[in-house]
């Protein structure tokens, strides 16, 4: 990572892909955007994600405000799942987002 703003994406990203459990000293946590894909597509389950984001994001990055979540090309036909998150790092004021993809292989 070549800068603050890089390196705070790149935590989220990993946080939202990591599957709980699977960091060894910390089974807490990650969101496991994965374990999602097989699911029926309902408003419930956006719900349930986007919740499982903003705590996640609050206990482990709590310099970071969500701003706005939206799910784009929700296909649980081909099991693919694309997450806008839009965010702002609060120490620096910058507003960012980051598109977080996966798909079943």
């Amino acid at each position: 990572n070549k800068s603050y703003v890089d390196m705070v994406r790149q935590n989220i990203k990993m946080l939202v892909l990591t599957a709980p459990g699977e960091r060894m000293m910390d089974p807490l946590f990650g969101v496991g955007l994965r374990n999602y894909l097989f699911r029926n597509n309902v408003p419930e389950l956006q719900a349930e994600i986007r919740a499982k984001i903003t705590q996640q994001i609050r206990k482990y990055m709590p310099f970071i405000e969500l701003q706005e979540m939206k799910f784009n090309d929700l296909d649980m036909d081909r099991n693919v799942l694309n997450i806008l998150v839009s965010y702002r790092i609060v120490p620096l004021d910058v507003i960012s987002s980051i598109e977080i993809n996966t798909a079943a292989n």
